[in-house]
């Protein structure tokens, strides 16, 4: 069985599929209930894509249907994992643009006690570190939420 955590590779899975006779296939069963998969029901044998073994205990009806099946499941799923990448990949973006606004930013206290954003000087040390959109404490509400999990449980 593959590892789960490894990702499939849809391109050769997109190419076998293309590789394939046309969909949809159909379980067909002969008068002795022998399974064959074929390409039309009402043409059979003649547009036969696969004649299953009748070794297993169901007499191979369930490999089969499975196989009949996938002719038109395989391409489904292909096609929900594009929208899901794409999906995926918008969403990546907007946490990437938020990201961008909520950054780490050095704060400086003035002679007179008030507080600067400004460039420090060479050798001056931050007073404390604030959001630079939020200008509230480091990290802010967002930064948090963004974060990895183990970021989170450290504040």
């Amino acid at each position: 069985m593959p590892d789960p955590a490894s990702r499939p590779d849809l391109a050769a899975i997109r190419e076998r599929c293309e590789a394939a006779g046309p969909a949809p296939w159909h379980a067909c069963y002969n008068i002795h209930g022998d399974p064959t998969v074929s390409g039309d029901p009402d043409r059979e044998p003649f547009l036969r894509v696969a004649q299953i073994s009748t070794a297993p205990p169901d007499y191979g009806r369930g490999n089969c249907e499975f196989i009949a099946a996938a002719r038109s499941d395989i391409p489904a799923l292909l096609s929900l994992v594009d929208r899901l990448e794409a999906e995926l990949d918008e969403k990546n973006a907007v946490i990437a643009a938020v990201e961008a606004l909520h950054y780490e930013a050095p704060i400086f206290a003035d002679a007179m006690g008030g507080e600067s954003q400004e460039a420090f000087r060479a050798g001056d040390e931050p007073s404390w570190y604030a959001c630079a959109t939020c200008n509230g404490e480091w990290p802010c509400r967002t930064a948090l939420a963004l974060a990895p999990t183990d970021t989170k449980d450290r504040k």
